[in-house]
């Protein structure tokens, strides 16, 4: 739900081609979504004590972390594009070594993705905001994995999945 104002911007940068300045217009413009957001964030983080829950399932230091991130990303993605052999929970194993096979490729591809993802913005708005619809809405919960028992699940795909068959 915070996402969709970020991505309400994306497309009028992207496919409507306004620029971002003046920044008095966006304003005006997405003030609501901005209020409510912020009221948002503010109960959950009232509610929660913070962001996300305090409790942190996987420890991890920084450098593990980052090494995860692709696994989570890359298995969020592959998920959307194939999406066979689908399950309500996932097991979850943490790579502690960079030099995984699995880590190396899914390194490589969320490389290519990004690469594309940045590409088609001066030829083609459209297709750079589908990418952005679908990279955004998973960012919070990519970014936050080593807070939750499971920290992949289906559900997260269904908003990215209608920008994927855009796409």
């Amino acid at each position: 739900a915070v996402v969709m104002p970020i991505l309400f911007m994306a497309y009028d940068y992207a496919v409507k081609r306004e620029p971002l300045i003046p920044v008095r217009s966006w304003l005006s413009r997405y003030w609501p979504y901005m209020v409510t957001g912020a009221g948002y964030l503010v109960i959950r983080f009232f509610s929660l004590g913070g962001f996300a829950p305090r409790t942190t399932v996987y420890q991890l230091d920084y450098a593990e972390y980052a090494i995860n991130l692709f696994i989570i990303t890359g298995s969020y993605l592959k998920k959307l594009v194939l999406p066979a052999g689908l399950n309500v929970l996932y097991a979850f194993n943490p790579a502690i070594s960079p030099f995984k096979t699995m880590v190396v490729i899914l390194a490589v591809v969320v490389g290519i993705l990004a690469f594309f993802l940045l590409k088609p913005k001066r030829k083609d708005g459209l297709t750079f905001f589908l990418f952005l619809w679908i990279i955004l809405p998973l960012i919070p919960v990519i970014l936050t994995f080593p807070k939750r028992e499971f920290p992949f699940a289906e559900r997260y795909l269904y908003f990215p999945s209608m920008a994927f068959a855009i796409l």
